[in-house]
């Protein structure tokens, strides 16, 4: 059974609101979904995933 997936851009996004942030006091740097093969005990695989959300407070 697979899940629905956002695109890169809503996952991100989603991401970035849960934080709460001030939009004009941070910068988003790189907003991306990279997947990677992983192999669990035994050998199975599957494809994990992930949010990399880097900010950079404004300003400084």
């Amino acid at each position: 059974m697979t899940s629905p997936r956002l695109s890169p851009a809503a996952a991100c996004s989603d991401s970035y609101a849960g934080l709460g942030l001030d939009p004009p006091a941070w910068t988003v740097e790189r907003a991306d979904t990279p997947q990677r093969t992983a192999t669990g005990p035994g050998g199975p695989t599957a494809v994990v995933t992930g949010d990399v959300l880097l900010i950079r407070r404004a300003g400084g």
